[in-house]
């Protein structure tokens, strides 16, 4: 009984802190992928623009 106690004061934590670690490893790979679109958009623009020129 004391075995199950101490194994579940640690896995408790553990399982908390992982949903908070890939929860914090989707916002980041979100903001990413927002950022590389963005330098997309604005390489393309420049792209569409100098070709006019």
């Amino acid at each position: 009984m004391f075995a199950t106690g101490m194994g579940l004061v640690a896995a408790i934590p553990a399982v908390i802190f992982y949903n908070k670690f890939t929860g914090d490893l989707t916002k980041l790979g979100d903001q990413l992928d927002t950022f590389s679109q963005d330098v997309l958009v604005r390489l393309s623009r420049r792209a569409s623009e100098s070709a006019r020129d």
